[in-house]
């Protein structure tokens, strides 16, 4: 169609009636009846206004105009309806946002002209209802901003979409300005260059998207609301593999997907917020803040944090390499010299594998997850502290593990933030490929598959420090709530040497008070006490049925051994996960010795060298003696209210737990049970104020 009064009539090519019926003819209404005199009975659809195609509109600026607001209106309807969802599952909700709704905007910017102004009612359903529905609150116009932002630059990736209209547009001519020019010339086929043409086009719009991304972070930072605490929150945020635990789509089988509570959690934690119903004091006494919660060792979590870190690398380490053992022991100095500073013969690293960076070479590894949001941190920046601290476990092993293990040493550092340390990222690389060989998938899906998994492990620990540390406190624990009387033992794998009779440690919570006791009595001032003091409960409980069952064991290195197996009814081999064996042993009721008897030892090794003969080449590590505490009759599970003070007008509830004996591994789950029943029942009738 040209621009004079003239209809010029086209060739059209032969087609069959499905191909006519999908076509469309726009004229201007001078020429409609000529438009369908002349293409009318080819079904050819005819209009003056416009029309849908392709998941986009062509027409008149008035009938675009319409079908905008009409979208407009239904995507705003989509995400009122995801708002109420986000209300109960929030990470489903942000998924189904970025993954698939926000891409409906995109085409529309991206296929038509919109004015910004029609994107309005759609930016402030997603800033008053969706946002406030995943945070759990209201958000700042600054945090909105900073939440436009990709997640690589520390955002979410909820756009502004009124700021975005005019550039999506340009950003699709200059993509697709090639294929204009060949349908405007009317070519059939693609010059050689199209391919290369498109990869750059994709290339400097990616570029120029970058750059905009960055102008519009200095804008933030110039902002004058904007805190030290929240531009070292996003620095961490955009480190590598930080936003992986909210970017990955959350399989349920993969353990991806995140409840409500600590979504909301992780959101804020993201953003230096400070999350809902936290106490004001820690268990240790101390203010409950955030770094606190990440750094305070009452309660085991931060351990635990560490711990699962390790065993999920570890589980990885022994899909891909062999002769994995998880706290693999070092071998004594002997004299050797070392630049290093660890110097103890019991030292020991968190995993050791055999061919991870060379063939047949052994592997040390390290794991450190530091508090990011730390005071000491505040002033340094972000790489810095992440060197501070490989430095600081290189120092203290690598010349150890180079020139006496004769392996290689690499720490990981994380941070709480979910980044990783340069080296960390290289060992993720190198576990990526070997994973990606063994499962045989693409090393893309294994480096992504990696990433996310353990930025998720990592981000569970942080809740864990937070939320169970501050259930504690809220639940009234103090450090004298809860205590757990055990033995007194090194609590090294030595445990069954250096005993004190009848001296028991006192145990807040799994956190170590170390104060000794002798009698009840001197636990008057504490709420509760849980008795697990073995052989001690002779004396501290007064109980005359107790009976020791004398063992003793020797601790080999064999890691070829896999098979568990009793030689008789005292003697047997039992394999351990970090490649040594346990072999033993002996069943002597009665006998409270803790000396190492040498010739029951040789008694028994004979008999295990019988069924594994390779054994005999093991090098020896340790022996170990210890007593099983048997309580003639069974065990003592039971509460009694003990009476205490001068002039007895206090009785303290003591729930017992001892006397298992050999069978303790085995019992203990049901004892334990027994146990929180016990106390839930005095909760009910005597609740702590």
């Amino acid at each position: 169609m040209n621009h004079d009064s003239q209809l010029n009539y086209i060739e059209i090519p032969l087609m069959d009636d499905k191909t006519l019926a999908k076509s469309i003819l726009i004229v201007k209404p001078s020429f409609i009846e000529r438009a369908r005199e002349a293409f009318g009975k080819d079904g050819i659809k005819i209009t003056i206004e416009g029309a849908r195609y392709l998941g986009s509109v062509i027409g008149t600026e008035e009938y675009i105009e319409k079908y905008q607001k009409e979208k407009i209106r239904e995507f705003v309807s989509i995400v009122e309806n995801l708002s109420k969802i986000a209300l109960a599952e929030p990470h489903c909700a942000h998924t189904c946002f970025t993954k698939s709704v926000q891409h409906k905007f995109n085409f529309m910017q991206r296929t038509s002209e919109v004015n910004p102004e029609t994107m309005k009612p759609l930016d402030d359903i997603i800033t008053n209802a969706l946002i406030p529905a995943l945070f759990g609150r209201a958000v700042d116009p600054l945090l909105r901003s900073i939440i436009s932002l990709s997640p690589r630059m520390g955002g979410l990736g909820y756009k502004e979409l009124q700021n975005t209209a005019k550039e999506q547009l340009n950003c699709s001519k200059k993509i697709c300005q090639d294929h204009i020019l060949a349908i405007k010339e009317q070519k059939h086929n693609y010059p050689e260059s199209f391919a290369e043409n498109h990869r750059e086009y994709r290339k400097n719009i990616t570029t120029h998207n970058m750059n905009i991304m960055h102008d519009e972070w200095n804008r933030i930072l110039a902002s004058p609301t904007m805190t030290s605490t929240l531009k070292r929150c996003i620095e961490h945020a955009r480190g590598k593999g930080a936003s992986s635990w909210f970017t990955t789509i959350p399989y349920e089988s993969e353990g991806f997907m995140f409840s409500r509570a600590d979504f909301r959690d992780l959101v804020l934690l993201r953003y230096g917020l400070t999350p809902d119903d936290l106490p004001a004091n820690c268990v240790c006494g101390k203010a409950f803040d955030i770094s606190h919660a990440q750094t305070c060792a009452t309660g085991g979590y931060v351990m635990r944090r560490h711990n699962d870190t390790r065993d999920f690398l570890g589980k990885l380490l022994y899909e891909t390499c062999h002769d994995v053992r998880i706290e693999p022991p070092l071998a004594p100095l002997s004299g050797a010299e070392t630049s290093s500073r660890n110097l103890e013969d019991a030292a020991r690293l968190d995993i050791s594998a055999r061919g991870f960076w060379r063939r047949e070479q052994k592997a040390f590894f390290d794991i450190r997850v530091f508090n990011a949001m730390a005071p000491s941190n505040a002033a340094k920046k972000i790489d810095a502290v992440f060197v501070n601290h490989e430095n600081e476990k290189i120092r203290e092993y690598a010349d150890r593990i180079l020139n006496v293990e004769h392996g290689s040493f690499t720490p990981l550092v994380y941070s709480t933030s979910g980044d990783a340390s340069k080296l960390t990222n290289t060992f993720h690389k190198q576990l990526a490929v070997l994973l990606s060989e063994k499962r045989n998938i693409e090393i893309g899906k294994a480096t992504s598959w990696l990433r996310a998994k353990t930025n998720i492990c990592i981000m569970r620990g942080v809740l864990l420090c937070i939320r169970e540390k501050g259930l504690d406190a809220q639940r009234g624990l103090s450090t004298n709530f809860l205590l757990k009387l055990e033995v007194d033992r090194n609590r090294s794998n030595d445990c069954f040497q250096d005993i004190v009779p009848f001296e028991i440690l006192l145990w807040e919570a799994r956190f170590q008070v170390g104060t000794r006791v002798h009698a009840f009595e001197e636990l008057k001032d504490f709420d509760v006490v849980v008795n697990c003091s073995a052989m001690s409960a002779k004396t501290l409980a007064s109980d005359d049925k107790m009976v020791p069952i004398r063992g003793q064991v020797t601790l080999v290195e064999a890691p070829w051994i896999s098979t568990g197996m009793h030689c008789d009814f005292s003697s047997y081999i039992l394999p351990g996960m970090d490649g040594t064996v346990t072999l033993g042993g002996c069943y002597q009721k009665g006998n409270d010795s803790y000396e190492v008897d040498y010739e029951l030892k040789e008694t028994y090794l004979s008999k295990c060298y019988e069924f594994a003969p390779s054994l005999r080449s093991a090098r020896l590590i340790k022996d170990m003696v210890g007593l099983r505490p048997l309580r003639v009759g069974g065990p003592r599970v039971e509460l009694e209210m003990v009476v205490v003070g001068l002039k007895s007008d206090r009785k303290l509830p003591v729930i017992h737990n001892y006397g298992h004996g050999p069978e303790g591994w085995g019992l203990h789950w049901g004892t334990s049970g027994t146990v929180l029943e016990l106390f839930a029942q005095w909760m009910q009738e005597f609740p702590i104020k």
